[in-house]
């Protein structure tokens, strides 16, 4: 109040003293203490010479975002919030504000399988973690979750696990920083990954996912998408990855190129007609069996790991396999089996192919007690096997028994 006599009187009054109450009052002015949220007047009464006037100021209280508590939607979430150790319940008001929501990085409310699932620790709705935006680790494996929008805006997560959860679509969009997402055993369709360039890990088994595109995963090192609703995959120019496993999908056409650090390559179980493999240096392990595969071009130069088996080949050149160590072979078209460019293979499965007509086994060194051939059962047309001399043609011979099939030394 301005130009107030000191001879009039001034009295200071609220219209809600829950809501806020004058404090420090003078004759000319108060200082105002909210006390709830909510709207009142602080009022100024003058009385001089039998006359009375009110000055009315609205003042509205309004929460503090930050020490509002956070409104959870599942009690067994919130109740397990505020059960984790050391307490994220700074005031032990038994309740979650945005501010102590701020200081947690990491929650792992997992569990191992849906057998072990606590009726009371059994999350249904995640509403309320968005406000957990310094978080960098979530696990809600084997939860109950069907519903995960609210943590869409986690920007600080590195490592998601939703596995076991019956989620439906999950955008990732602003989740820059995942370096570890799993969601394997999920309802989801989709998955776009194009932002997510700094993820190592991705686990999407036994989903429906259908497409996806990991041309833009530079830092990948692990995909894991076996059983899921693949038709078609490309990994090409991918440095860092060192393992596929694409096993039991729909698979028609595989393109996997450039992958300087690729050791296993998992694919079986699919419906592969084509596939191309180039720029491959280093891979180990190549799973192609139970397929559809009527011819396979192979330049690995540190493979040891070959199974092919239950293909339609009509012919397998091994000549650039230098460190072929086991195959596996059988039920295949093939003719003839020449693995004599092959100096360490010491496991050969190549049973039941009623085409083939001569087997190369020649180069392969000694046969001692650490080789296993199973090349004679289901080898109706099979003439001739060639051999080395001495151990090895001792024991083909062995195999071959009495079976009208000359042993070439």
């Amino acid at each position: 109040l301005t130009g107030v006599p000191q001879d009039v009187e001034v009295f200071w009054i609220t219209g809600a003293d829950k809501i806020a109450s004058p404090v420090n009052r003078t004759h000319d002015k108060t200082d105002v203490k909210a006390v709830g949220v909510g709207k009142t007047n602080i009022i100024a009464v003058v009385k001089s010479k039998g006359e009375r006037l009110e000055l009315k100021c609205s003042v509205t209280v309004k929460q503090n975002p930050n020490k509002q508590p956070i409104a959870f939607e599942d009690a067994n979430l919130k109740r397990q919030l505020l059960a984790m150790q050391p307490s994220i319940d700074k005031d032990n008001d038994g309740e979650v504000t945005p501010e102590e929501a701020k200081a947690v990085t990491d929650i792992d409310f997992h569990f191992d399988s849906k057998g072990d699932a606590i009726p009371d620790k059994v999350i249904k709705s995640v509403v309320g973690l968005e406000q957990f935006t310094n978080l960098r680790a979530l696990n809600l494996k084997n939860q109950d979750v069907t519903n995960a929008a609210s943590i869409e805006k986690l920007a600080s997560l590195e490592t998601l696990n939703l596995c076991g959860n019956n989620i439906t679509k999950l955008d990732v969009s602003l989740m820059t920083n995942l370096k570890d997402l799993r969601l394997y055993d999920t309802e989801l369709t989709a998955l776009d990954l194009s932002k997510n360039i700094n993820l190592e890990q991705l686990y999407i088994q036994r989903t429906n996912i259908s497409s996806l595109d990991i041309s833009q995963l530079k830092k990948l090192q692990l995909l894991m998408a076996n059983g899921a609703a693949l038709t078609e995959l490309t990994a090409v120019d991918l440095p860092a990855l060192e393992q596929i496993q694409v096993t039991k999908n729909n698979i028609r056409k595989m393109t996997i190129r450039n992958l300087p650090a690729l050791q296993q390559l998992h694919a079986n179980s699919n419906v592969l007609k084509e596939i191309t493999l180039e720029n491959l240096p280093v891979l180990q392990r190549l799973n192609l069996y139970d397929n559809a595969l009527e011819s396979l071009t192979l330049d690995l130069p540190k493979l040891m790991f070959l199974f092919v088996y239950d293909n339609q080949l009509k012919q397998l050149d091994t000549s650039h396999l230098p460190m072929l160590f086991q195959i596996s072979v059988s039920n295949n078209p093939i003719k003839k089996l020449d693995l004599s460019s092959n100096p360490i293979v010491r496991n050969i499965e190549a049973e039941n192919m009623s085409a083939m007509t001569e087997l190369n086994l020649k180069n392969n060194g000694d046969f001692d007690e650490d080789y296993e051939y199973l090349i004679i059962d289901g080898n109706t047309s099979l003439k001739t096997i060639y051999v080395d001399a001495g151990s090895e043609a001792t024991a083909v011979k062995q195999l071959v028994g009495s079976k009208a099939i000359n042993v070439v030394e």
